[in-house]
Formats: C-alpha cells, sequence, structure tokens
C-alpha cells in the first residue's frame, strides 16, 4: 500500500476516504480501536486523519463517508474538499 506521504512525492493531490457507515455501531473491533485511540467515533477519528493529511502534505482529503447527520457533515467540511455519498447509501 503507498502511504500518504509517497503518493505525495508521486504527484498526488487528493486523497479519498471511504469507509462503511458507522462502523463502530456494528463491530466491536472498531469500538475498541476508537477507545484506544481516544475518539467517539468514526467520523470524529476521520476529521482528525483528514486535517492530519491536510496539514503534513497539502493533499486534498475528499470524503465518502455515507449517509451523515447535519452535525457530522459540519464535523467534516473544515477537513473536506470534496464530500459524497455512493447512490446505494442514499
Amino acid at each position: 500500500m503507498v502511504s500518504v506521504r509517497q503518493a505525495q512525492t508521486l504527484g498526488c493531490k487528493e486523497a479519498l476516504f471511504t469507509l462503511g457507515e458507522r462502523p463502530e455501531f456494528r463491530y466491536q473491533a472498531a469500538r475498541d480501536a476508537l477507545q484506544v485511540l481516544g475518539f467517539n467515533s468514526t467520523l470524529e477519528y476521520l476529521a482528525h486523519i483528514a486535517r492530519v493529511v491536510f496539514d503534513e502534505t497539502g493533499i486534498l482529503p475528499q470524503i465518502n463517508a455515507g449517509t451523515m447527520s447535519r452535525e457530522e457533515v459540519d464535523l467534516l467540511r473544515p477537513v473536506s474538499a470534496l464530500m459524497g455519498i455512493m447512490l446505494e447509501s442514499s
């Protein structure tokens, strides 16, 4: 797998973040990992990682995180150049 830093050296300008809808609701392993990392939700963690990617590389995060509440969209808006949704998720 190519890291974001490697992608940057290859001229990558955007990083797509795609995930299942709220995996922490379905999988104990996701809940456990979030707890260890200090986050309450996958979207909270995603907002953090998207910010780190942009701040450290300048690569623009594009987020496809499924259906979200208004508050969740507002959480991700400052750290995402673009947010999308798969048709089957709507």
